[in-house]
């Protein structure tokens, strides 16, 4: 987790706003491989995700979009190039 672990409190919730707009009872905690986030949706749904440097894991959720796309921009406009080179890298 070279990137999602520098993360701060307030990107983790700008994060999650792409996911569950209108969220509450955001907690998240640092594991050594990822971040797990939980929260409650605006019906009061519990929504359950991990998030590393890629990807983000999706527990109790069945939502369509750019959601991951629009991550990983967030991710490049706070890291940089480096960011989508760790990327391209580690995907081959």
């Amino acid at each position: 987790m070279k990137y999602a672990s520098k993360l701060t409190s307030d990107q983790i919730k700008e994060v999650m706003e792409i996911y569950s707009p209108c969220h509450m009872d955001l907690e998240y905690r640092f594991t050594e491989r990822h971040i797990a986030v939980s929260l409650r949706d605006r019906e009061g749904i519990e929504e359950s995700y991990d998030i590393d440097d890629h990807d983000i894991a999706i527990y109790d959720w069945m939502g369509d979009g750019d959601y991951l796309l629009r991550y990983r921009k967030k991710m490049l406009e706070w890291f940089g190039n480096q960011y989508a080179i760790g990327y391209l890298l580690d995907s081959c």
